[in-house]
């Protein structure tokens, strides 16, 4: 008995006869740990732009990276994009030296930096910086990271 496990959208043979009963089984089990081969191994899929960016639902638990200029990615209003909570996006800038990203929010945006007090608003995100910002409420948004204000 041989058993082959083809594409992924494909059911399990063995032998000569298919059995979907297996491959049900093993898609369940798939979206147990983790929903796929990418997210079971730690990957965060990347999202590159070379412009101005506004996220999009499919953006929720990947990277946004820049690698040139200096443009604004945008969070938007849970009016237009509604994420569930624990939602996050990851922000990377590797742009040249004096290129910034700048992250806007449609809704609340705090700066979590370690201060007594957090600081709201828009962010700005140095060359070779990194930021994720998570969602915590529903209109209400956190980040973080290196080479932010």
């Amino acid at each position: 008995m041989t058993v082959e496990i083809p594409g992924y959208d494909v059911p399990i043979m063995i032998g000569n006869a298919i059995n979907p009963d297996w491959y049900e089984k093993l898609k369940l089990i798939a979206g147990a740990v983790g929903g796929g081969a990418a997210s079971s191994a730690g990957l965060i899929p990347q999202n590159s732009q070379t412009g101005d960016y506004t996220c999009v639902l499919s953006d929720a638990g990947k990277h946004i990276y820049l690698a040139s200029g200096s443009h604004t990615f945008t969070i938007p209003a849970n009016s237009s994009v509604a994420y569930e909570i624990g939602t996050t996006i990851t922000f990377v800038n590797t742009a040249l030296a004096g290129n910034v990203l700048t992250i806007a929010c449609g809704d609340t945006m705090i700066l979590m930096n370690g201060a007594a007090s957090p600081s709201f608003g828009n962010r700005t995100l140095a060359n070779f910086g990194l930021a994720t910002a998570l969602k915590v409420g529903t209109v209400a948004w956190v980040i973080s990271g290196v080479g932010l204000t």
